[in-house]
């Protein structure tokens, strides 16, 4: 079978992105190309996939808007904590 080798997340502000997804996740974001970041999501040889994170191309979609993009699963060891890490990290929990 074809398994998923990598991810993109597009961001309105990828900045912004960075910053949440390192203080959430600890996941690391060097630059690539102008406008383009890497996503180091662990260790290499660990479970897992990286990904690219780059400007989006056009309007978020509007809040309530049925869900447009792709979904990725992060795996945690405890999701309570990782919620609070989430909205202490400017997140939000949309869907409980």
């Amino acid at each position: 079978m074809n398994r998923v080798v990598h991810f993109e997340i597009q961001a309105e502000q990828p900045q912004r992105a960075i910053e949440f997804y390192s203080a959430v996740f600890g996941w690391q974001f060097p630059e690539w190309m102008e406008g383009y970041w890497g996503i180091i999501t662990g260790a290499e040889g660990e479970a897992g996939i990286d990904g690219g994170l780059m400007p989006r191309r056009g309007s978020a979609p509007a809040y309530g808007a049925p869900t447009n993009a792709f979904v990725c699963t992060v795996g945690v060891d405890d999701v309570e904590a990782y919620a609070q890490k989430v909205t202490g990290s400017g997140g939000e929990v949309v869907v409980p």
